[in-house]
């Protein structure tokens, strides 16, 4: 609900104790909202799972566990993408959407994405493919791909999804 709300997390550590608790005075602006909190975590810190409770207004509001462990971890680090390479990368999601209305004209093309070519689906925007007969992608490569059907849309966010050919 908006407006003002105090959000209190409580911390509890591995024996149930109530070790630190936290408040903030939050002003809502719209229904839906969140909060964030952090726990330093140190070397005199119980090992075992831990959990912090948080309260809005007086009433639950949420409840979320995790584990404090003292096991080795591999770090992993990876090199940056060259700007070539992330441009290579970003190149091959995005594709040209060739659109012709219902008399056979060609109209301007659009844009879409292909996030994951293997199941072959097209996002774009709405209006892309409002009052048209035939829509065709065209990848970076200049391959035309035919999309088949509308797998779903939201008129009021404006998002549309288009059946592609699985495997590009």
């Amino acid at each position: 609900m908006p407006g003002p709300h105090k959000l209190v997390a409580q911390w509890r550590s591995v024996d149930g104790g109530a070790t630190a608790t936290s408040a903030i005075d939050y002003n809502a602006t719209d229904k839906r909202f969140g909060a964030r909190w952090n726990i330093p975590v140190t070397p005199s810190m119980a090992l075992g799972v831990w959990t912090i409770e948080v309260t809005m207004d007086g009433r639950p509001a949420g409840r979320h566990t995790f584990e404090i462990g003292d096991a080795n971890v591999a770090v992993v680090t990876r090199r940056p993408l060259t700007h070539d390479e992330h441009y290579a990368r970003l190149n091959k999601l995005f594709v040209i959407l060739r659109r012709s209305g219902p008399d056979g004209v060609e109209l301007e093309p659009a844009a879409g994405f292909v996030p994951a070519p293997k199941i072959g689906h097209v996002y774009t925007i709405l209006p892309a493919i409002d009052a048209t007969d035939t829509v065709r992608a065209v990848t970076t490569d200049g391959a035309p791909r035919a999309l088949t059907h509308l797998v779903g849309a939201n008129r009021r966010q404006q998002w549309a999804v288009l059946q592609g050919t699985p495997g590009w």
